[in-house]
């Protein structure tokens, strides 16, 4: 709760810090079930993932039944947070991702290219996009590896 001092003012406040721990059994780990599309998925069982939707939608129910004019607030994540939001995050740009490799494409084929049929250069400037690909696969590949 919150104390204030006979003028209102905020002397003193306190706060409460829990921590849940869920044991996971790496053995009994099936990616197939509890993994997202994102590939941002953590090592977690079927069961301790229904645990954590349950107790996120709980934290959701107090949250929202709580009067806001009140002083307390509630803060709360799991482990399966990271993934959810990740996962959502990384298909929701794709069409902006889309729409740079196009115009990237087109201001390359502009910048190479002399302005007759013959002399387009389409491989040229699809190559060299491809080879921007290829260090984005190779960087997340590495960055991976080192976990």
């Amino acid at each position: 709760g919150v104390k204030r001092n006979a003028s209102g003012v905020i002397v003193a406040a306190s706060s409460l810090l829990s921590h849940w721990m869920v044991h996971v059994n790496f053995s009994a780990v099936d990616m197939d079930l509890v993994g997202n599309d994102g590939g941002t998925a953590d090592w977690a069982t079927g069961q301790g993932m229904i645990w954590e939707q349950s107790f996120l939608n709980t934290m959701e129910n107090v949250t929202s039944s709580l009067d806001h004019s009140n002083t307390t607030d509630v803060l709360y994540e799991a482990s399966r947070s990271f993934g959810d939001i990740s996962s959502a995050a990384m298909f929701q740009d794709i069409l902006k991702i889309a729409c740079g490799v196009v115009l990237t494409f087109i201001f390359v084929l502009l910048v190479l290219s002399k302005f007759t049929c013959l002399e387009i250069r389409i491989i040229p400037a699809g190559a060299g996009l491809a080879c921007v690909g290829l260090a984005f696969v190779s960087a997340c590949g590495f960055c991976s590896a080192l976990g």
